[in-house]
């Protein structure tokens, strides 16, 4: 008997196929905003497509729908993220069995619009801020809600969505300091943000008048002065920015401005980046990095430093001349105080000098500065050794961790040396610069205890083994309780392969090494996967990873069901 063909799956989508994919997305999604910009860039795909001749929904239709995108002159970040609703329209149709998988897979390859340079952002100085918040005069309840709204987002940098949300119960007091406790914010991260005092006295002036006891701490006030409803939307916060900021010389200052405002400032004054990466609730520094305005300085650009004499008269270039050079400039204005609360001054911490990947000159005496010179930057001035005074040290590379170690404990003045590497688009330590008598007195303390560390170190590792292997032994008896039905030389390769040590592999994770059940089942899975299913050979014809491993799902699948059963003639565990 023939085995009955499969249905062919279609290449031109119909429109209800289009609807029933956009549900999918759309119901996959978790966060509400996600939601609402995925499907107005869908709903905005689908009028193109069903405007444009009917043609496969592949690769070649999402390049022409990326160069109509281009044409409109859109941002490089709008692009970017329509392409991205469209890739995952995609994938919920080859899901569902509405497109083919190698036509997914090609959408999937579409690249994306560049994005060259940055936009620069809007910050305000600490006389803007405080000239914002003096400026709401009044002793209404309307001057009081607002007043409360602006210190909340300069002070503690909330978004206007977790402003419109706070409740008066978030509002307690940790290590004496009032917070805002177990904040709800973007993407579910949950966080408590310090609130300054000042903050705190603005929102009781609030909730005093307008006699809020629970509940929502922002609330609606009518025209009468009258406050009602059970609280705010994001809107409202947006219009009250909107009144009270953009007047005399601010303009187009918008609520998120503020929460930037909020870390610039909390940085002039010191702040650790780590504190206000908590503080702004961001997963990744560079987020914060982005906040703070490292890129450019406008505030005191570097074009204002020289004034031609051509056009200019004496007088005039008088006043236009900077600063005395032995004066420092300051991004934003100083927020010290006299008080006897006065913070203590903050630890410097280590120089860094960096070995330069190109060339550069050295902004005081003008020497050419070659690959792999050494270059340290102050205040944005980039200074040979010579002139930064610190051509006296010597450099050592990295290696040895314990003369490392006591070169910079007997060194006065040290500086670490870092290179940026272009693989990993980061920044890698190289080695440190050290005074050479602490680098001399290093090394004879190595050399007289050269035999005790060695030593030490091959005790170490005979522990390191004994230990990697009980981890081994532990976590085969797990994978054999857990999967009976493996063949015992397979569970003993599985715990060697993701038990052994410096691999990163999920057996070294504290999961792994807890035998937690998840991980222990990843670690087996990912043996399947390579020893048992055409996934490598997969890979190899050029198939991307996502797509390889959606294809032995089944697979893996089975072997699991397989392995879950003890075997005949195997005893049970």
């Amino acid at each position: 008997m023939r085995k009955k063909a499969s249905k062919p799956r279609r290449s031109v989508l119909r429109l209800r196929d289009l609807d029933h994919s956009k549900s999918a997305v759309l119901n996959s999604l978790g966060s509400p905003a996600s939601r609402r910009a995925y499907e107005f860039a869908i709903d905005e795909f689908i009028a193109w497509y069903c405007s444009e001749p009917r043609l496969a929904f592949g690769r070649v239709v999402v390049t022409r729908f990326r160069m109509s995108l281009e044409a409109r002159g859109l941002a490089s970040s709008s692009i970017n993220q329509r392409l991205a609703a469209v890739r995952r329209l995609a994938y919920e149709a080859a899901d569902c069995g509405l497109l083919s998988p190698d036509l997914a897979a090609g959408i999937r390859r579409v690249k994306g619009a560049k994005q060259l340079g940055h936009r620069s952002g809007n910050w305000l100085t600490l006389e803007q801020c405080s000239a914002v918040l003096n400026n709401i005069t009044g002793s209404d309840i309307r001057a009081k809600r607002d007043r409360a709204i602006i210190g909340v987002l300069i002070g503690c940098g909330l978004r206007r969505a977790e402003l419109a949300t706070l409740e008066l119960d978030h509002i307690q007091t940790r290590q004496g300091h009032w917070a805002i406790v177990d904040l709800v914010g973007k993407g579910g991260h949950i966080r408590t943000v310090p609130m300054p005092q000042w903050v705190k006295d603005a929102l009781d002036s609030w909730t005093a008048a307008a006699g809020i006891m629970t509940g929502r701490i922002f609330r609606a006030v009518s025209r009468t002065g009258t406050v009602w409803g059970t609280g705010i939307s994001e809107n409202v916060v947006w219009h009250v920015v909107s009144k009270r900021c953009n007047k005399g010389e601010l303009e187009h200052v918008a609520p998120h401005d503020l929460r930037r405002t909020c870390a610039r400032l909390c940085h002039s004054a010191g702040g650790e980046l780590e504190q206000i990466q908590f503080l702004l609730g961001h997963s990744s520094i560079q987020t914060t990095e982005k906040y703070l305005g490292c890129k450019q300085n406008l505030g005191h650009p570097v074009n204002d430093r020289f004034v031609p004499m051509t056009h200019v008269t004496p007088a005039e270039h008088r006043n236009a001349e900077p600063k005395d050079a032995a004066e420092p400039e300051i991004e934003e204005p100083e927020m010290k105080s006299t008080s006897a609360d006065q913070q203590p001054p903050v630890e410097a911490k280590d120089l860094v000098v960096f070995s330069i990947l190109r060339e550069s000159k050295c902004a005081d005496c003008g020497k050419e500065l070659l690959d792999r010179d050494f270059l340290f930057m102050e205040h944005a001035r980039p200074l040979c050794l010579a002139c930064a005074d610190l051509d006296h040290l010597v450099y050592l590379p990295r290696g040895d961790t314990a003369l490392t170690r006591r070169a910079r404990k007997h060194s006065t003045l040290s500086a670490v040396v870092v290179r940026f590497s272009r693989t990993r688009k980061r920044y890698e330590r190289q080695g440190v610069l050290v005074e050479e008598s602490a680098l001399e007195q290093a090394e004879q303390e190595c050399m007289a205890d050269a035999d005790r560390r060695s030593a030490q170190r091959e005790r170490a590792e005979i522990y390191r083994d004994k230990q990697d292997q009980a981890l081994t032994m532990r976590m085969a008896e797990s994978i054999r309780q857990m999967f009976p039905g493996c063949p015992p030389e397979e569970v003993r390769v599985i715990a060697k392969h993701t038990s052994a040590r410096g691999s990163g592999r999920v057996g070294r994770t504290a999961a792994g090494r807890a035998l937690d059940e998840e991980a222990l089942t990843a670690a087996v899975i990912a043996s399947i996967r390579h020893r048992h299913t055409e996934y490598d050979r997969l890979l190899m014809k050029g198939w991307d990873r996502r797509d390889a491993r959606d294809a032995v799902r089944n697979d893996i699948e089975r072997v699991l069901d397989k392995w879950r059963v003890p075997q005949s003639g195997q005893p049970k565990v």
